[in-house]
């Protein structure tokens, strides 16, 4: 992932990655297109996630592979990488994403980044344009926020960032539902 979210299991300040525990690897582009052909676009969903998948060095022959068919496609993104990919991205009929947004700008800059936000809202713009264009429909888009110290005392402002953004639901993704010595140790 290009983020270093402080509340992150796998990059965060306590995250496996980060910490040296899980080595990062992934497929490499003849395999993950030869499993695409294997799949069957009437019985399959296809989930693309991470970290963040836009940082995979093959996303754009994957996600042509899934454009030739008929999958529909939920990737899940921080969306800050997503702006260079939406040539491909944009041709995918059936298209939906869980987006990484953390309220309102200052809140979601403050916890994810400078800029980071500018880099999302910008980037969906262009592809609902793009979509428009290609005469697609919209993609389905849910915006995820995290609950946490960083977010928690404005966290009202996720409903009306979502919808000025014009996402179809927020959804609050609750870091907090685990035993307390497991917390203290995170």
């Amino acid at each position: 992932c290009n983020l270093r979210c402080p509340f992150c299991n796998q990059w965060g300040d306590a995250g496996y990655f980060r910490a040296g525990a899980r080595k990062v690897e992934s497929m490499n582009s003849d395999s993950i297109t030869s499993l695409i052909e294997k799949l069957s676009p009437h019985d399959s969903m296809i989930n693309v996630h991470g970290g963040e998948p836009f940082a995979y060095k093959h996303i754009d022959s994957l996600l042509d592979a899934l454009a030739e068919r008929d999958f529909d496609v939920l990737i899940t993104t921080n969306g800050t990488l997503m702006k260079s990919h939406l040539p491909s991205v944009a041709r995918i009929k059936n298209l939906a994403f869980i987006l990484s947004i953390d309220g309102d700008e200052e809140t979601h800059d403050r916890v994810r980044g400078k800029g980071t936000y500018a880099q999302i809202t910008n980037g969906l713009h262009e592809l609902f344009d793009l979509r428009r264009q290609l005469g697609l429909p919209l993609p389905l888009v849910i915006m995820s926020t995290v609950v946490s110290e960083w977010t928690s005392d404005v966290i009202e402002r996720a409903f009306t960032t979502a919808s000025e953004l014009g996402v179809f639901i927020v959804n609050y993704n609750l870091r907090y539902f685990m035993p307390e010595d497991a917390g203290l140790a995170y």
